[in-house]
């Protein structure tokens, strides 16, 4: 289909894109949300559909001050997958010492198949063993990248000419940016402003329940 063999995308930029969720995955958010997170695209799609007829400028302060202060916390959690055919969503959020990894993809092939064997899902864990892993996983990476660039500067290259001190400093400076993400893991900080997400998914469900009675009638 023209699509490359191999998956182009560096592990590092992968890295880059989960790491950097971790200073939003520490905040720990309510027990209500967190019961409604694999479901809260969903419905906030719903709810944006209900709105997709109005006028431009009624649409326009509706996804201003109601649908993206809604979903802004959840996208904060969550990167895609665009590497990848058709990839997952993927989202994070945290509840205490409780967690939920979740991912959906909703794309489907000619006839109707899902492209992943596991289009969606939920999984759940402790904060602290995701924390755990976090780090094994990190350290292993660094470790192995630590192997990779000392073998790039005793390799006799040739021809090819490689920026030998700008890999070392670039190096350096990748394991200061993760090492950072990690410690942003162990703050408890308190940043959202819970009581407007609260007050965003009461009018959602009100609009959705308005729906449900319009498409009954």
């Amino acid at each position: 289909h023209g699509c490359p063999q191999y998956n182009d995308y560096q592990v590092a930029r992968f890295v880059e894109d989960f790491t950097s969720k971790f200073k939003y995955v520490s905040e720990s958010v309510p027990e209500w949300l967190f019961e409604k997170a694999e479901h809260i695209r969903q419905e906030a799609y719903e709810w944006k559909q209900y709105h997709i007829d109005d006028p431009d400028d009624v649409f326009d302060v509706f996804y201003d001050n109601e649908f993206s202060k809604l979903i802004e916390w959840h996208q904060k959690r969550s990167f895609d997958t665009l590497h990848l055919v058709d990839g997952p969503y993927i989202s994070i959020v945290r509840c205490g010492d409780h967690l939920k990894l979740m991912w959906d993809s909703d794309c489907t092939t000619e006839l109707g198949c899902s492209v992943w064997t596991a289009p969606n899902g939920l999984y759940e864990m402790k904060y602290c063993d995701f924390v755990s892993a976090a780090t094994e996983f990190l350290n292993n990476f660094i470790e192995a990248m630590d192997r990779q660039v000392e073998a790039a500067l005793i390799k006799d290259w040739g021809d090819i000419s490689v920026d030998k001190k700008g890999l070392v400093n670039n190096h350096a400076e990748n394991k200061i940016r993760y090492y950072d993400a990690l410690s942003c893991l162990m703050n408890d900080k308190k940043s959202e402003d819970w009581s407007v997400i609260s007050d965003k998914y009461e009018k959602i469900e009100e609009n959705i329940r308005t729906i449900i009675v319009d498409t009954d009638k």
